[in-house]
C-alpha cells in the first residue's frame, strides 16, 4: 500500500474543528463556564501551530 502525503492544510482545520468541538461539549456537558474553558481557545491555536509547523519541516 503506497502511502500519500500529508495535507497540512486540511489537518490544521481539522484540529481546529475538534477544538471547537471539544470546548463546545465540555460547555455543554459539564458545569464550566466560559471563563472556566477561556484557555482552550489559545491552547488550540498553539498546538495547531506547532503541528503545522512540523509538518512543513518534515516535508
Amino acid at each position: 500500500m503506497t502511502r500519500h502525503p500529508v495535507d497540512a492544510v486540511a489537518l490544521v482545520f481539522g484540529l481546529l474543528f475538534l477544538a471547537v468541538a471539544g470546548v463546545w461539549l465540555a460547555l455543554e456537558t459539564t458545569s464550566l463556564s466560559r471563563a472556566d474553558v477561556a484557555w482552550a481557545a489559545p491552547v488550540a491555536l498553539i498546538v495547531t501551530g506547532t503541528v503545522g509547523v512540523l509538518v512543513s519541516l518534515r516535508r
